[in-house]
């Protein structure tokens, strides 16, 4: 028996095939009338059964389903700043997402300075339920070096943006001789920079956009190691986005040098741009520390402007932006669209110099 709107359509058929007959047949004997009404009865079912095999537009599922569990990937350790950003949002995310009940779920995926989470966060279901953090140096060098399969870094799709600062470039506040960039021209040895992936396009700028007198020293997996490795007096300089140091340099252990952004920045007031300093402003601005909010290429537009709303009003929400702000966590925040334009600005400035940055690394022996 067909059942539901199969059974409705079935109806249908029967009663206009039946009409026509009746219309059409109207002399005919009982014999010859029964066997015309079996006739239209398998014409009807063969119908009904045709339609009944043919693909059916299903109805939008509900997203996120209630229940359910989002992923929200951070390619770093635990209690680092790309860690405790995503964190301190999943609570606030939750709240503003349409559902009765679900969980966001941080999950630290680590490996190869940020690159294994990064790639884990790609190739992921485009279902809605899979978001991560991402810095957009750690998606491209790799890339731009050979040093992993290449995925298109501009087909993520870009939800939110935390923050979007220029490193500032600071020393130990007790080295021995580095006190401003002037201590930089002509010093007596090569100064040591520490190397993690984040910081390749950093250490090229230094070299040979800047012609500084700088030697790279290989083999950390992050910045706190990296910071680590400075505090101890390992290596001379480093630089990184200014609250994550902040701390240290009101403690005096650390000391601002001069910054790589295009313009003043209230948090390091006094100290100089790259263009106060005299260099061309093509670089100004473009080595940043980017935190965006992102999931895998192609998830359906419906499911993405569910996940950019709930994420631009979990960012804004006054509460998470005072914890963000005791915790020094400094918010610079954008929309999708906006993220979406800055980080394809991006990949396409660092994949003009793709070829110089590998020639650079292998000379160093970086691999």
């Amino acid at each position: 028996m067909v059942a539901g709107p199969a059974q409705d359509v079935y109806l249908l058929i029967l009663s206009r095939l039946g009409l026509w007959v009746l219309e059409t047949t109207p002399f005919l004997e009982e014999s010859k009338m029964k066997r015309k009404m079996n006739e239209v009865l398998r014409v009807a079912s063969g119908l009904v059964i045709f339609m009944l095999l043919m693909p059916v537009q299903a109805s939008p599922e509900v997203f996120p389903e209630d229940g359910r569990v989002i992923r929200f990937i951070v390619p770093n350790p635990p209690g680092g700043g790309m860690d405790l950003y995503p964190r301190t949002l999943a609570p606030f995310l939750k709240k503003y997402l349409p559902w009765k009940k679900g969980e966001i779920v941080v999950e630290n995926v680590v490996g190869a300075g940020g690159f294994t989470g990064t790639r884990e966060i790609f190739f992921s279901k485009p279902d809605g339920y899979t978001i991560g953090i991402i810095m957009m140096r750690v998606a491209l060098i790799p890339q731009i070096m050979g040093q992993v399969a290449k995925f298109d870094s501009s087909q993520f799709t870009f939800l939110g943006q935390f923050n979007n600062f220029p490193l500032v470039v600071f020393t130990n506040g007790r080295h021995p001789f580095l006190r401003s960039f002037s201590d930089f021209k002509n010093p007596a040895r090569p100064l040591t920079f520490g190397m993690d992936i984040a910081s390749v396009p950093t250490y090229w700028l230094f070299k040979e956009k800047m012609r500084l007198n700088v030697k790279a020293i290989l083999g950390y997996q992050g910045a706190p190691q990296v910071r680590l490795a400075l505090l101890k007096g390992e290596i001379d300089f480093e630089s990184t986005e200014f609250s994550s140091i902040a701390s240290l340099v009101k403690a005096g252990d650390l000391k601002l040098l001069f910054h790589l952004g295009d313009k003043p920045l209230d948090v390091a007031a006094g100290f100089p741009s790259i263009i106060d300093l005299g260099y061309d402003q093509e670089f100004a601005g473009k080595i940043s520390t980017d935190r965006n909010i992102v999931g895998p290429p192609e998830i359906p537009k419906d499911r993405v402007e569910i996940l950019e709303k709930a994420i631009w009003q979990a960012l804004n929400d006054p509460q998470y932006i005072e914890l963000s702000q005791k915790a020094g966590r400094i918010l610079n925040v954008q929309n999708g669209e906006n993220t979406r334009k800055i980080c394809i600005d991006n990949v396409k400035f660092w994949s003009k110099y793709g070829d110089d940055i590998k020639d650079e690394m292998k000379k160093i022996g970086y691999r």
